[in-house]
């Protein structure tokens, strides 16, 4: 959608990649900033149209459906590549990993001097902040879920594993697709050895994008454990995280002095109760093919870094 200031900030770090052999794809989902005229600027650059906000998880289908190459490095449109090494390195260190699923850098925020965002995606933990000087450098480590905005694959691999569930505009696609990797016997890491910049914290911010975000918050990643977790940790974990999120949705809320994001957890839980039956249907194809009995993503601890 709209992000052409980002853009220009970025632009010009994918485009002199040392790697020999890569195009550059991007999907516009319906802006009316000026980014496509922007885009069409640069030969280097294959932009596909949707014409409309097809949202995060279907324009990201679209991507990697329309890729010709056999890896992918998927980014926002408000990330920033530090260095112009950093696509071949990344896929070197992608080479020499056990069963890899995906692969992410550190992610540096461009606001809040050398903290990083986070390292990996938790689903039953806190983080606390890290400074990027802390970690840089120390290997790769393995990760219950890729950061979704930049991440590193193999194409037949994410097409293997279904690709993001487009059921929703957002909220249904790194977490969702980190546990289906490890179901079926892949492995999610970080590494440490390099890092981006991320230019768009400002959406976070926002009391409106905040809302339209929790329109999917509680429905997307209720969505994602019944799909996923089996029996036992479905009963533990889902009464969790529905009142984990009311209580960060109530914080906002209160914050704001605003009753919207509330009314956004409403429309979310309306959501996930119409979308049940197939969230069901889902749940059904994946716990009868997956190869791992155990979820194994819900016991992968932070890494003691040293």
């Amino acid at each position: 959608m709209n992000g052409l200031h980002r853009l220009k900030r970025v632009i010009n770090s994918y485009l002199f990649q040392d790697y020999p052999n890569c195009e550059i794809v991007i999907v516009d989902n319906g802006s009316t900033d000026g980014s496509i005229d922007f885009i069409k600027k640069f030969k280097k650059i294959r932009l596909i149209e949707n014409g409309e906000n097809l949202g995060y998880s279907k324009g990201k289908n679209i991507l990697v459906k329309s890729s010709k190459g056999e890896y992918i490095l998927m980014m926002d449109n408000d990330i920033e590549i530090k260095g112009n090494s950093f696509l071949s390195n990344i896929y070197k260190a992608y080479k020499s990993l056990e069963n890899p699923g995906f692969l992410s850098p550190l992610v540096k925020e461009r606001k809040n001097g050398q903290n990083i965002e986070n390292l990996g995606l938790f689903y039953n933990r806190i983080q606390n902040k890290t400074s990027l000087s802390s970690v840089f450098g120390k290997g790769i480590i393995k990760i219950p879920g890729y950061l979704g905005n930049v991440v590193f694959f193999e194409k037949d691999t994410f097409l293997a594993l279904g690709g993001f569930d487009e059921i929703y505009p957002i909220n249904i696609d790194d977490y969702d697709l980190s546990a289906r990797a490890y179901l079926f016997g892949y492995n999610n890491y970080l590494d440490l050895n390099s890092y981006v910049i991320h230019h768009g914290i400002e959406t976070r911010v926002n009391i409106n994008s905040l809302c339209w975000k929790n329109k999917y918050y509680l429905s997307g990643f209720s969505r994602m454990i019944w799909k996923n977790y089996n029996v036992k940790n479905l009963i533990i974990w889902w009464p969790i995280s529905t009142i984990w999120i009311f209580y960060k949705v109530l914080k906002i809320s209160i914050s704001n002095f605003s009753l919207k994001p509330l009314k956004s957890y409403l429309f979310s839980s309306y959501l996930f109760l119409m979308d049940f039956p197939s969230t069901i249907n889902s749940r059904r194809a994946i716990q009868k093919e997956r190869i791992i009995k155990e979820d194994v993503f819900l016991k992968i601890k932070k890494a003691e870094i040293k």
